[in-house]
């Protein structure tokens, strides 16, 4: 689950949508979508967002 996290993260990036430090809502809630669909578990924003902080505190 974290390796399709992070390589929708990494495409959304290239596509120029992480401005700055952070994603634009656009690419959360397409790797939320993206999760749901794929693992049929429900995923919002928010989960995303969480994710998001603890892979940056393990790095």
């Amino acid at each position: 689950m974290e390796h399709l996290f992070l390589k929708i993260l990494a495409n959304e990036a290239h596509k120029g949508n992480k401005p700055s430090n952070t994603f634009k809502v656009v690419s959360i809630n397409q790797v939320a979508l993206a999760i749901s669909k794929r693992f049929q578990v429900q995923c919002d924003d928010k989960h995303v967002e969480n994710h998001m902080r603890t892979v940056k505190n393990q790095w």
